[in-house]
């Protein structure tokens, strides 16, 4: 559901800083509420988004950060890439990411669907594919979206990519 089951293609990635909004979302709660909650978290950078002095193309970063083992909530990072930190608004927070090798899945359903992908790339197509995710020693990232030029904000549907960082 929602990604293209040819193999993934890998590419260089990085190093690149986001500025955006950082949240804490509770795991274990009804999909649609966590969805609802990243939703909003969206709405209130998007709203604020246009003092960030972002990089063209002005694509949206979503990242999913890693989380330890037995965490009960995860961290959620949306923004837009910046050419360093000293251009990072003060009421946004920094995300840098180094230079890794990502594997690149299209997500082609609603956004909503999102972490449906997210988890059958997990649980299925990586370890199919027998490519091994990066820990969080070579990438803060345990997973990025990346929306491109084609996403449509409106539909939530089209330009949606979801970028793993991998061991190489």
């Amino acid at each position: 559901m929602g990604i293209d089951f040819a193999p993934p293609r890998l590419e260089p990635f990085g190093p690149l800083v986001l500025a955006g909004f950082q949240r804490s979302h509770r795991i274990g709660r009804d999909r649609k509420e966590i969805s609802r909650d990243i939703s909003a978290q969206w709405y209130d950078f998007v709203a604020k988004a246009d003092v960030i002095p972002a990089l063209p193309p002005r694509l949206g970063y979503g990242v999913g950060l890693h989380m330890p083992e037995g965490a009960e909530t995860f961290e959620y990072f949306c923004g837009l890439v910046v050419e360093g930190l000293i251009y990072v608004p003060a009421d946004f927070v920094a995300l840098a990411i180094p230079r890794v090798t990502v594997a690149v899945f299209e997500h082609h359903e609603h956004v909503s669907l999102l972490h449906s992908t997210t988890e059958l790339i997990f649980a299925s197509i990586l370890p199919m594919a027998e490519i091994e995710p990066a820990d969080e020693d070579t990438c803060p990232a345990e997973f990025i979206q990346r929306y491109t030029e084609h996403f449509d904000p409106a539909t939530g549907l089209g330009g949606v990519e979801v970028l793993v960082p991998v061991k190489v």
